[in-house]
């Protein structure tokens, strides 16, 4: 793969002239993301550097989406959006892709999308793609994301967005291999996920399970997640929002299933064009791993140079007890966005400057 850039406007220019034959409506939209960073992992080997200076590209994308009415407000939709890697040019993995149908009972949709469980907690994250994204814990189970990447070859059901109420499901067919001959192992890989929110403007609100199949074994069984969710909006421009999470990665330990209970509870307040930005989280110890917890802390503000051009300043990092090994992370899809401890029980740390971008073009 070259670009998934270049991929990207050559497929615009096509389709730009197809779109605009039709009753329809097309967009160019993306991020770009930028930030210089100071990281440690805790390394206590004299030989190595403990510390680090780098720049991130922090899910920096370009997509294209579009909307075509079909009939009796049935509507088709499709998306194509990639990674853009600013900070070395390489090309980037796929992000949520898919084609579906709209209309006033729901959308369907199939390709590469979030889960429900994923979507769900989506919009609570105050410090979404950058070093202090609550990945870090949430959807991770001692140091592996599992539970918060999105899923190849899902098929996706959502209530109408309009609705208080709202219910999404997903079916998520073999997730590392999609073609015969089939293994029973490999015919294992398969998944589900749903989520329940109530959104009445202040109030948000909702829970959401997901079970994800793995090879059998004697000491293997599926992954499952459990979470609840709610946040304040109190309209002075401050919000609050707590998570609480129970996630299991399937493996058994000494006859113990590999499972931790998760917290995180971050709080934001808008002042001019200053938003200041505060988290912490915690997962206590996996039953088998004594002395495997974690704390997770941010705290940084950003400040709006336009509508769509932010930039910002943070101090984040994971505090792991002697048995753990989270790691800070901007992509849960991404495990090189990752900054791990050197060794289970070290301590993670990053201070980032950035600047975000968002445009969206209209066809």
């Amino acid at each position: 793969m070259r670009s998934i850039a270049l991929q990207l406007a050559l497929a615009a220019v096509f389709a730009a002239g197809w779109w605009s034959s039709a009753r329809a409506e097309f967009d160019i939209y993306g991020m770009a993301h930028i930030s210089v960073d100071q990281s440690g992992n805790g390394d206590h080997d004299p030989a190595t550097r403990k510390t680090a200076t780098s720049i991130s590209s922090n899910q920096s994308n370009i997509g294209l989406r579009g909307r075509e009415g079909l009939r009796d407000q049935l509507f088709l939709i499709f998306q194509a959006e990639g990674t853009v890697h600013l900070d070395d040019g390489r090309g980037g993995k796929e992000r949520d892709s898919f084609v579906g149908l709209e209309s006033g009972y729901g959308t369907v949709l199939a390709g590469r999308y979030g889960t429900p469980y994923r979507r769900l907690t989506d919009r609570l994250d105050i410090f979404s793609t950058t070093h202090a994204d609550y990945s870090a814990v949430i959807g991770s189970v001692n140091g592996e994301s599992i539970f918060g990447r999105r899923a190849n070859n899902i098929l996706f059901y959502t209530t109408p967005e309009s609705y208080r109420l709202r219910f999404a499901a997903a079916y998520i067919a073999n997730q590392e291999r999609d073609e015969l001959p089939l293994t029973d192992a490999q015919a294992a890989l398969h998944g589900f996920s749903m989520a329940l929110t109530f959104d009445s403007g202040p109030l948000y609100a909702g829970a959401a399970y997901q079970r994800l199949g793995q090879a059998p074994g004697p000491d293997q069984t599926a992954a499952k997640a459990t979470k609840a969710a709610i946040g304040w909006d109190f309209r002075e421009g401050t919000k609050v929002a707590l998570i609480w999470e129970k996630a299991s990665s399937g493996a058994r330990l000494s006859g113990l299933e590999e499972s931790r209970t998760a917290w995180y509870a971050n709080a934001s307040h808008v002042s001019g064009n200053t938003t200041y930005k505060i988290a912490y989280g915690m997962t206590d110890s996996l039953r088998a791993v004594p002395g495997s917890g974690a704390q997770m802390f941010a705290l940084g503000f950003s400040y709006a140079l336009s509508r769509r051009t932010e930039m910002y300043l943070l101090g984040t990092g994971i505090r792991n007890h002697s048995g753990a090994a989270y790691a800070l992370q901007t992509d849960p899809d991404d495990p090189d966005s990752a900054i791990a401890p050197a060794a289970a029980g070290d301590d993670v740390y990053v201070f980032s400057a950035g600047l975000i971008h968002r445009f969206d073009i209209g066809f």
